[in-house]
């Protein structure tokens, strides 16, 4: 904070450190880990331990399709799976 803008103001802390963005920040993650398309096996791994309940595994386009506004995404545009699962 500088005192040229609030003058007669003294910060109670010193200024936050400049972001320096071209290195690799946890905040801009997005910028150096490239989408990483998984397959529906892959995908079960992370519901391992876990009772898959219905509709189980399904690519994200087709999520409750029968209750939403058609025409829906293809599966392919999705890109991505949903699951429900619960604790045993």
């Amino acid at each position: 904070m500088s005192s040229t803008w609030f003058p007669g103001i003294t910060p109670s802390r010193p200024a936050p450190v400049e972001l320096d963005t071209g290195v690799a920040h946890p905040a801009r993650i997005y910028d150096c880990i490239p989408f990483q398309y998984r397959t529906k096996q892959e995908f079960g791994r992370f519901l391992t331990g876990l009772e898959l309940v219905p509709p189980g595994i399904v690519p994200m386009a087709e999520w409750r399709a029968e209750e939403e506004r058609q025409p829906r995404p293809a599966p392919v545009e999705a890109a991505a799976y949903a699951a429900a699962a619960r604790k045993n």
